[in-house]
């Protein structure tokens, strides 16, 4: 029979290699779920602030069109986010989730391959394609690496210097201009907490402005590096006036989760579509998946999209659980978590990262706030509270 602290090892190992893996089988995230056993050990202010989370939005989607399918809906993803929470409550540092890196190693090389598959020499004028992450979702990816880098004390310092040229250059070919400005913001607020080792990814980020705003100004053909120093909407003004406009329509409990899409006009055309590479090679929407094909059509703005789907209400709960998660934040003093929780918000500002399910990116956010609320003291098992 194992000893105890074989079967600890054993079950160490097991989790790293299940986070390492996420990035590449996101369904795995799912594994979540099983830390709801462990939600009574949030204390009892934390768990009312989570009652309210969920009630709130229980309450939106009974006021919807369609309140039997939302008030489920609605309960699977509270549900899932409070168990994300809880998850990285017990996982307690940022630190147990640098195996991600290994993923996203392979996830990285996968959109070059396919990209230059695909792409041959243009590679470096079209944004990069990988067969199941979109453009906006490496760059995002790409701005988390580098943040895991960052909080990696023991790495050889070579290998940490290519995991970062990767990641920056992952960045740069993603053209995601909303990633690079959100790195910039929370590697800024991760240093103002006294993290110096966020100094390369301040400079990283820096230098692709510059690259970018160099290439704009010669010959060379890399539309896609370009594409950052350029500072239109590429639509999102319509994106954000369509879901006013629902959330006008029903202002209290909006049209339901995953069911916004159909209603920003501008976005939705009413086809079903998979990712652009995997079309290229001949795979198309099975007829089954037609119905939910506006499921992730998103308004590109956290608010916009919350008041759409959930209305005031909805929206109201989602704003009182992100304030309390920043006051933990703040409370905690952790500067990667800080620069984790800043990233993510300036990211909300053009997009949606906290959306769940996700490519894993949401559900990062979500452990890694679950994270800051137990080093808040809102979680009762010990933590370890040392910041990277």
């Amino acid at each position: 029979m194992n000893s105890p602290t074989t079967q600890n090892t054993d079950a160490g190992r097991r989790i790293r290699w299940l986070i390492a893996l996420v990035p590449v089988f996101p369904p795995l995230y799912l594994s979540s779920v099983l830390a709801l056993r462990d939600f009574r050990e949030w204390k009892r202010g934390a768990l009312a602030l989570m009652a309210v989370y969920l009630l709130s939005q229980l309450l939106a989607a009974m006021l919807t069109p369609t309140p039997g399918v939302s008030v489920l809906l609605a309960a699977a993803r509270s549900l899932f986010i409070l168990a994300l929470l809880t998850a990285g409550a017990w996982l307690g540092d940022i630190r147990r989730l640098q195996p991600l890196l290994l993923g996203l190693a392979l996830v990285f090389l996968t959109a070059l391959a396919s990209s230059a598959f695909t792409y041959g020499a243009d590679i470096f004028n079209l944004r990069l394609k990988h067969p199941y992450y979109t453009e906006v979702s490496l760059g995002l990816a790409g701005a988390v690496a580098v943040l895991l880098i960052a909080s990696w004390n023991n790495g050889n310092r070579w290998v940490r210097l290519l995991f970062g040229l990767l990641a920056f250059t992952i960045m740069a070919l993603s053209g995601s201009r909303g990633a690079l400005l959100a790195l910039l913001a929370g590697a800024l607020a991760g240093i103002w907490q006294g993290n110096k080792k966020l100094f390369p990814a301040l400079v990283g980020g820096v230098g692709l402005v510059v690259l970018a705003t160099a290439l704009s100004k010669l010959t060379v053909a890399a539309k896609a590096v370009e594409r950052l120093f350029s500072l239109t909407l590429t639509g999102r003004n319509r994106f954000w006036a369509d879901a006013w406009n629902v959330f006008l329509s029903h202002p209290w409990g909006g049209v339901g989760p995953y069911q916004l899409g159909p209603y920003l006009k501008s976005l939705y055309w009413g086809q079903c579509q998979l990712w652009p590479l995997l079309e290229r090679i001949g795979l198309v929407c099975p007829p089954w998946l037609e119905r939910f094909s506006g499921a992730w059509i998103i308004a590109h703005n956290i608010i916009l999209h919350q008041l759409g789907e959930t209305g005031v209400i909805g929206a109201a709960g989602l704003l009182l659980l992100l304030l309390w998660i920043g006051y933990a934040v703040w409370r905690a003093r952790h500067p990667l978590l800080t620069a984790v929780f800043v990233m993510y918000m300036v990211m909300g500002l053009v997009d949606v990262p906290t959306a769940v399910p996700s490519l894993f990116l949401a559900e990062f956010f979500w452990v890694a706030m679950g994270m800051a609320l137990a080093q808040a003291g809102f979680f009762t098992k010990p933590t370890n509270t040392h910041p990277s």
